[in-house]
C-alpha cells in the first residue's frame, strides 16, 4: 500500500510540473495582502503531495518491519474489540436492569406512621397529587425540589410535627407517589400548588419551597396572587430560584443536565461507589457517607425525563411573583451551593426587604444537610408571626436545642 502511494505521489508531481511551472511567491505576508496575490491551487496540492511522500518514506523507513510483523494480527485485534464491546453492552444492560435500592428516609405512605394522614388532590388536568400531613397547630407547607420527592423533608417533617405544627408535604407531578408526567411548566406547578392549598383549606400557612419548590411558590404568587394573599402568611425560599440559575448554564450544570436527560446519570448511579462520587457537587463540607448514599437512592427513584425537566425549569421568569407577595419573605441558602447560589442575588434585587440567611459549609441539599438549623430559623420566624400557645411551645423547644445545634453546625449561621 505504501509503495503504491509513493508511486502515485511521484506521478502527480511530474504531471503537475509539466503542465504548470511554479510561481514566485511574495516575500512576506504584507506583500500578499498589498498586491492581492492569490496562491496557486496547483502549488498547494503539489506541496501537500510532497509532504505526504516524505511522511510515508519516514514511516516505512522506521517502522516497516513492525508493520509487516503485526499485519497478520489485525483480524484477531478486531475480534477482541468486538468481544469487548459485547461484554460492555451486556454489563451496562445488567446494571441498568438491576433492582434499584429503596429509599430509607421516607414520609407518608412509605414511613408507615400511624399518626400521618394521607391526602390525594386531583389537579385541574386530572393528575393525582399525593401527600401527607401530621400534627396540629400553625400550618407549614413543604414543597420539594426537582427529582427528590417529599422525602427530602423527612427530617424537617418529623421535627415540625413533634413541636406543635401542622406539617403538609406533597409530591409534585412526576415525583414520588403522584402520577407520572414529565412536563413541568411554571403555570402548571402554580396550578397544582393552588389546588393543594384550596383542597386542604390551609390558612395563614408558612410556605417553604426548596429548589424547584421555591420556583413553584413564586409561580403561585405570579399566577394566583389572591391565593397567596389569603392562604400564605410567610414565604421561605430554601435554595430556590426565580429563573434558571447561571450555575446551571456553566460547564458543570450542563454536564449534569445532559447526563440526567439521556439517562447516563441513572446508569452511573447504579454503581454505589461511583454514584457517591458524582453526587458530591450537590453537597457542602458537611457531607457524610450516609447522605451520599441516601441522595443516590432518591435520585434513582425519579425518572430521567423528570430530572431533565426539573433541571431545565425556570425558563419563565417568575420574579414578578416575588414582587406581588405581601407577606414576609425569607431566603435560606448554603454557602457552598453550586447550583443556586447566584439566584439569591436576583431575588434580593427584586425584593430588597428580604431576610437572607446563609448556612456555612452547606451545599445544595439543605433539608438533609442542615435540618436543625432550618428548623430553628423557621420556627423563630413563625413565632414572630404567631405568638400563640402552639408557636410559643415550638419556640421554647427550639431554644432548648440551641446548644446542641450550635455544636453540630460548623461556623454557626450567618444572617444578612
Amino acid at each position: 500500500c505504501l509503495s503504491h502511494c509513493e508511486t502515485f505521489a511521484h506521478s502527480c508531481i511530474s504531471t503537475a510540473a509539466r503542465k504548470q511551472p511554479l510561481q514566485q511567491a511574495p516575500s512576506s505576508r504584507k506583500d500578499m495582502r498589498g498586491s492581492g496575490f492569490v496562491a496557486d491551487p496547483g502549488e498547494a496540492v503539489r506541496g501537500g503531495i510532497v509532504w505526504m511522500q516524505a511522511l510515508f518514506d519516514k514511516i516505512v523507513f522506521h517502522h516497516g518491519d513492525k508493520i509487516a510483523e503485526y499485519r497478520d494480527m489485525w483480524p484477531w485485534l478486531l475480534v477482541a474489540v468486538a468481544l469487548s464491546t459485547m461484554l460492555m453492552g451486556l454489563l451496562v444492560v445488567g446494571i441498568y436492569t438491576s433492582p434499584k435500592p429503596p429509599p430509607r428516609w421516607m414520609i407518608g405512605r412509605g414511613s408507615k406512621d400511624p399518626k400521618a394522614v394521607d391526602h390525594t388532590v386531583v389537579a385541574s388536568d386530572g393528575v393525582r397529587l399525593r401527600g401527607v400531613s401530621k400534627g396540629e397547630g400553625p400550618a407549614i407547607v413543604l414543597v420539594h425540589g426537582a427529582g427528590c420527592a417529599s422525602d427530602i423533608f423527612s427530617f424537617l417533617f418529623k421535627r415540625f410535627s413533634l413541636r406543635g405544627f401542622r406539617v403538609i408535604a406533597f409530591d409534585m407531578r412526576g415525583h414520588g407517589d403522584s402520577d407520572a408526567v414529565s412536563i413541568l411548566p411554571a403555570a402548571t406547578l402554580a396550578s397544582d400548588l393552588h389546588a393543594i392549598l384550596e383542597r386542604l383549606d390551609v390558612r395563614d400557612a408558612t410556605l417553604v419551597g426548596y429548589d424547584l419548590g421555591g420556583y413553584a411558590a413564586l409561580a403561585l404568587a405570579k399566577h394566583y396572587p389572591s391565593t397567596v394573599a389569603t392562604r400564605v402568611g410567610r414565604l421561605v425560599l430554601l435554595s430556590a430560584f426565580a429563573r434558571t440559575p447561571s450555575e446551571r448554564h456553566s460547564w458543570l450544570g450542563r454536564i449534569y443536565t445532559t447526563a440526567f436527560a439521556i439517562g447516563l446519570m441513572h446508569l452511573v448511579l447504579r454503581w454505589r461507589l461511583l454514584g457517591r462520587v458524582v453526587m458530591r457537587p450537590f453537597f457542602g463540607r458537611s457531607l457524610t457517607a450516609t447522605l451520599e448514599e441516601e441522595w443516590r437512592r432518591a435520585v434513582l427513584h425519579c425518572p430521567p425525563s423528570v430530572w431533565a425537566q426539573g433541571l431545565n425549569a425556570g425558563h419563565e421568569n417568575v420574579v414578578e411573583g416575588l414582587e406581588k407577595v405581601v407577606c414576609p419573605v425569607s431566603i435560606i441558602c448554603g454557602v457552598n451551593d453550586h447550583f443556586c447560589r447566584s439566584a439569591q442575588k436576583v431575588l434580593c434585587e427584586a425584593r430588597p426587604d428580604l431576610q437572607v440567611v446563609y448556612l456555612p459549609n452547606i451545599g445544595h441539599v439543605t433539608p438533609w444537610e442542615a435540618p436543625d438549623s432550618i428548623f430553628m430559623i423557621v420556627s423563630d420566624l413563625i413565632y414572630q408571626d404567631h405568638p400563640d400557645a402552639a408557636a410559643a411551645a415550638a419556640h421554647a423547644a427550639a431554644l432548648t436545642r440551641r446548644t446542641n445545634i450550635a455544636a453540630r453546625v460548623a461556623g454557626g449561621v450567618a444572617v444578612g
